[in-house]
């Protein structure tokens, strides 16, 4: 995938509003392969809706959002699956982390769908971190949450993609 196309694209619950000032929402904007972006804005105001659109979780907006020219409510399950083990990433703000699976657990169980990285490769940042707990299991209330965000971020690199979402890194 080369291009992500936003086109007058608005979150329904911003709807009914009379004025709605963005520098995304009802704009007509297009995201390139290989360029970094960086969304900023107050919370509330729709930057995790817009990762969900893209990823699509979430199809309560209005507008287009098109991958290469191609709508991306006319995608079928298994393009979407196809789209996220190949194109997209993301990290979510939750970060979606399994508690019962030890944080080289998590992240191995991401890099299975792919195999895109080898297991020496994946152990690289997790020996970086001289606070590792690779392989700990510990509930979620027991790590750092800057910890919990490195173990995600690891996992959303472990598979092929053309752009990748950070949603409040």
């Amino acid at each position: 995938m080369d291009h992500i196309h936003l086109q007058h694209t608005l979150p329904q619950v911003f709807a009914g509003r009379d004025t709605v000032i963005s520098q995304v929402w009802h704009q007509d904007i297009v995201f390139d392969k290989g360029k970094r972006y960086l969304i900023e804005a107050s919370s509330g105001t729709g930057k995790s809706s817009l990762c969900s659109y893209i990823y699509g979780y979430r199809r309560d907006y209005q507008g287009i959002i098109s991958f290469d020219g191609r709508n991306i409510r006319s995608f079928s399950v298994g393009e979407w699956a196809d789209v996220r083990k190949h194109s997209l990433s993301i990290l979510f703000q939750e970060l979606r982390i399994f508690p019962e699976l030890t944080a080289l657990e998590n992240v191995l169980l991401k890099n299975r769908l792919t195999n895109h990285k080898k297991k020496k490769e994946i152990l690289v940042p997790f020996r970086s971190n001289r606070h590792s707990r690779q392989n700990r299991r510990k509930s979620r209330q027991d790590f750092p949450s800057g910890e919990l965000q490195r173990i995600a971020f690891i996992r959303s690199l472990c598979q092929p993609f053309d752009f990748i979402f950070l949603d409040e890194p």
